[in-house]
């Protein structure tokens, strides 16, 4: 529900590359959210017009529990798009705009 049908349909599909093209799509929905919650330069600091702070929680949590998955998977290129979730959805400028529990929870 977090990122969409088409790709929640993708990820239980069993070919392998409709997997991996979900879980490209959950990275970039995780960057998307990364650029629009930063504010522009002279704004209050407040979140843009893009998601609010408890959808990107959701979608935050939501790959969280999807890398858990995808890591275990044994085809490769599966793995190698799932390590790539994993540095989104972990990188410094994601992380830091989560809550400090929901991170601890990760």
């Amino acid at each position: 529900e977090a990122f969409g049908q088409m790709v929640a349909a993708s990820l239980q599909n069993s070919k392998w590359d409709k997997r991996a093209q979900a879980l490209k799509a959950v990275s970039s929905v995780l960057k998307g959210l990364e650029v629009q919650g930063r504010a522009p330069p002279g704004s209050t600091g407040a979140l843009g017009k893009g998601l609010r702070l408890h959808d990107r929680t959701v979608c935050w949590r939501t790959g969280c529990l999807l890398l858990n998955l995808a890591l275990r998977d044994k085809v490769i290129p599966l793995r190698l798009a799932a390590l790539e979730l994993f540095l989104d959805t972990f990188s410094n400028s994601a992380v830091g705009g989560m809550p400090q529990a929901e991170v601890r929870l990760a």
